[in-house]
């Protein structure tokens, strides 16, 4: 099931992806995809990578900002970001809580990948994608950078998704959570149809 604004914008988001120039939105710009939470952004940019390295040859690969927030924290260097500082990629959770200290210093990870990516590829006419669960405004609010607000406006077009979470939880009772060890057995399930965006 394709519903909310996918039907409407995944034609253009696939014309965008394999160079087509007769797309709504421009080559020039990569693409933020934004929206809520469990509506298939992550698997539409893995459809979109698909659609790229059939049709026009060209790979980019995904990042999960929060798992490189955690390899930061883990191994308190910096350093694990200079992979990500040229090449065609998507940030995948641009914006999330990415909050780390290290050493006394407060860094956000999104300012610094997109900052970093900027500075190192932006003037080699690459394109950058992003998904993210809020939209620019309410990132721009919370920053209070004028900086990461200039160069998030220069980097993308953003494209809302709507819909609803295809994500669901399964729920036991009382009696059997604390019969088969509690928390462990609560797993969240992620159902898709055959007709859903995948990868």
């Amino acid at each position: 099931m394709i519903d909310g604004t996918l039907i409407e914008v995944l034609p253009d988001l696939i014309k965008h992806a394999t160079n087509d120039t007769t797309g709504a939105f421009p080559l020039t710009k990569g693409i933020y995809l934004y929206g809520g939470v469990g509506i298939g952004k992550s698997n539409i940019i893995e459809s979109l990578r698909a659609f790229s390295i059939a049709i026009v040859f060209k790979k980019f690969s995904i990042v999960n900002v929060s798992d490189l927030s955690i390899q930061i924290k883990i191994k308190k260097d910096y350093s694990v970001l200079e992979k990500y500082e040229s090449g065609r990629w998507c940030f995948d959770d641009l914006g999330a809580d990415n909050t780390v200290n290290t050493y006394g210093n407060t860094d956000d990870i999104s300012k610094l990948l997109l900052f970093s990516w900027y500075e190192h590829q932006h003037k080699q006419n690459m394109t950058l994608y992003a998904t993210g669960n809020e939209d620019p405004e309410t990132l721009f609010d919370r920053y209070q950078d004028a900086r990461f607000a200039d160069r998030f406006r220069e980097l993308f077009t953003p494209v809302l998704l709507t819909g609803k979470s295809k994500r669901k939880w399964r729920f036991i009772s009382k009696k059997d959570f604390l019969k088969n060890g509690g928390f462990g057995t609560l797993k969240p399930a992620v159902e898709w149809s055959r007709s859903d965006i995948s990868r």
